[in-house]
């Protein structure tokens, strides 16, 4: 039976991939035995290999998949904090060695979630997903999981929904705002200054007008916020838990979609067009820290965008690159949404 085999230091692991069988078995195999071709470990046939789902467990504590200090530095240029990128990284190695899903009891920003996911993209053994309690929320619970847990977008959204959500509910702060109006800062300040937790604790806010606000937040520290969060600048509220995720009420983002031809991908000439304003005005805007792209500050105008690309720019909203092509006379198409 042909399997194929990834070496380490301590060993080899030999994955056999066929219908309804997986095993696995750690051997020495002779350098010379070893192919060039890595994924991201060399690889070589292997005749023989166990099918004991105990064993394969064994065999991934025992050895390293994960290259740790590679997606270090990829979270590091995403700006991830020291500290949050070893956490996530120690739980990504975690639910590579004990073959098992691990989820993160905080909720992770933008860029964190966005670094976490490029860095296991390429890697064969290990994924991500995340919620934050709906579909367009920006904060987010992550899990990590075997690959093989979830090798379809379908089984993916289960992990999610299993190890992600369910440590998840939601909170109302109602109260009379009509003559005291609260925002977004007013309503985090009076959560993280009453309750003593850290941001971290906290998934998105969503004001609710004059009628004040909801908040998703981990079910462990539901109870203490709901006994300490009584005031919200000089209006009295009541805290109470919903019924479910489902009852937020979160408006659908209001979108438009352009198209522009550019001559280049370069960043202030596809942001001057998606936020319509001047070249040298968009310039000027990443220059001084304000234009971010996938939530990362960007302060150089020549920097090339791709699909998939986020762009933010203080008070001017966030553009989403959708798709780029190129036209016959040699110039980008670029599909753009933004929101307004």
């Amino acid at each position: 039976m042909a399997g194929f085999v990834y070496r380490s230091p301590g060993g080899v692991v030999a994955f056999v991939n066929l219908p309804g069988r997986t095993g696995a078995v750690v051997r020495p195999v002779p350098r010379w035995g070893l192919a060039s071709r890595s994924a991201p470990f060399p690889r070589v046939r292997l005749r023989y290999a166990c099918h004991d789902t105990r064993r394969r467990r064994q065999v991934l504590a025992a050895t390293e998949l994960l290259p740790r200090d590679k997606v270090l530095k990829t979270l590091q240029t995403v700006q991830v904090a020291e500290e949050v990128a070893v956490r996530l990284v120690d739980l990504a190695i975690k639910a590579t060695k004990n073959y098992q899903v691990v989820a993160t009891d905080f909720f992770l920003r933008p860029n964190e979630l966005h670094g976490m996911k490029q860095a296991l993209e390429s890697l064969a053994f290990v994924g991500v997903t995340s919620s934050g309690g709906y579909a367009a929320a920006e904060r987010q619970i992550a899990a990590f999981y075997p690959k093989d847990f979830a090798p379809t977008p379908e089984q993916e959204q289960q992990v999610a929904t299993t190890h992600c959500e369910s440590q998840l509910l939601a909170l109302e702060l109602a109260g009379n705002f009509i003559f005291d109006r609260a925002s977004h800062s007013d309503f985090l300040g009076a959560l993280i200054g009453c309750s003593g937790l850290r941001r971290e604790r906290f998934g998105d806010i969503i004001i609710l007008g004059d009628r004040g606000a909801q908040v998703v937040v981990l079910k462990n520290d539901a109870e203490t916020i709901r006994s300490s969060v009584k005031m919200v600048r000089s209006v009295t509220v009541r805290t109470r838990q919903l019924g479910s995720l489902a009852e937020l009420e979160v408006q659908p983002p209001r979108t438009k979609t352009l198209t522009s031809v550019e001559a280049s991908l370069r960043l202030d000439a596809v942001g001057s067009a998606g936020f319509g304003m001047s070249r040298t005005k968009m310039v000027e805007m990443i220059k001084n820290g304000d234009v971010h792209v996938n939530w990362v500050p960007v302060k150089s105008a020549s920097r090339n965008v791709a699909e998939g690309d986020t762009i933010t720019a203080r008070g001017r909203g966030r553009l989403q690159v959708i798709s780029i092509a190129i036209t016959s006379r040699g110039r980008f198409r670029v599909e753009l949404k933004r929101y307004i």
